[in-house]
């Protein structure tokens, strides 16, 4: 879910799994030159978090480019370990100028329900707005597997949705308004 170049704990205890094609809400290249920035980390007990807080002087957008502006990103990631292998989490992202901006809002959820089967699901809001443009638009991304790992047997079920108008500015969202159903 979270590249791992810009991780550390932020995803710890709380991936969706792989196979599932999710979109990335953060990507360690979309913060271009950073100027200042601080990251935090931690765990205790069953609840894990971090942060990272930058001041980005690259080109984040098209309007940043030709303005000059500066952007401000924020990342954040809380996780509730369950037990059993099992979690919950939120994690939320920021990136604005003064021209442009875009929001980000997951909730996520692993559940261990035996010694073969694992459900896994997210749901990504992101709202953007462009000044040059002078829309704002919301979009939409969920994803959701069934998974059963057996000794001969491997088999995923998994439910894939993105609106036309979903956007992560500091990740990647591969295809938008897509949805996709398959039992492998």
């Amino acid at each position: 879910m979270v590249d791992s170049a810009a991780n550390g704990a932020l995803s710890k205890g709380a991936r969706l799994e792989q196979r599932i094609d999710p979109p990335q809400p953060v990507g360690s290249r979309r913060i271009q030159d950073p100027d200042a920035g601080v990251r935090l980390t931690g765990k205790l007990g069953p609840w894990a978090v971090g942060g990272l807080v930058a001041r980005d002087r690259g080109q984040g957008s098209l309007s940043a480019a030709t303005s000059g502006a500066r952007a401000s990103a924020v990342v954040g990631r809380m996780v509730r370990e369950l037990g059993n292998q099992s979690s919950v989490g939120v994690f939320t992202t920021s990136r604005h100028t003064n021209v442009d901006g875009s929001d980000l809002l997951a909730l996520d959820g692993r559940w261990k329900m035996g010694q073969n089967l694992v459900a896994v699901g997210q749901t990504v809001w992101s709202w953007t707005r462009s000044a040059q443009q002078a829309s704002r638009a919301r979009g939409t991304a969920t994803n959701a597997a069934l998974l059963y790992t057996g000794r001969n047997v491997f088999a995923t079920l998994f439910y894939s949705d993105r609106s036309q108008a979903f956007r992560a500015a500091l990740g990647f969202a591969p295809r938008v308004e897509r949805s996709d159903r398959a039992l492998r």
